[in-house]
């Protein structure tokens, strides 16, 4: 990515970044709906403070629309979750996943094929459960 891409504003070098990788093959695309303040906040502040965006994120979905992207950033509850699948074709959850993971149990009914393949992978869960 040149250096005019990253002056010319953050869609520019996302665009960019996101023909690269896919011309490279790369499977899918995990893009964070955020821009990060490299310099002037700390890592706690770009939590908070840039705003989200996810209309970028859908854009970029229809610009390249058989790459598998997948969306995150401040996304915290299953409904939210839902709300992003009918734009992209996935939804990661970071933080949420480990401080509310018993909140995942509704995802059994809402967006799994099959409960009993729910109930082998909850285990490793409980291993994301701060002590």
């Amino acid at each position: 990515m040149s250096h005019r891409d990253r002056r010319a504003g953050p869609e520019v070098a996302l665009e960019t970044l996101t023909t690269a990788v896919e011309q490279a093959g790369v499977d899918a695309l995990i893009v964070h709906a955020r821009k990060a303040w490299l310099q002037g906040l700390s890592p706690r502040e770009n939590r908070d403070v840039p705003p989200l965006d996810y209309d970028r994120v859908y854009r970029l979905k229809l610009a390249h629309p058989r790459l598998p992207v997948i969306i995150n950033g401040g996304i915290t509850n299953i409904d939210q979750a839902l709300g992003h699948l009918g734009r992209v074709d996935g939804v990661m959850m970071g933080r949420a996943a480990y401080r509310s993971h018993g909140s995942f149990s509704r995802s059994t009914r809402c967006c799994s094929a099959s409960p009993r393949a729910w109930r082998r992978r909850r285990p490793p869960l409980r291993l994301l459960s701060p002590m």
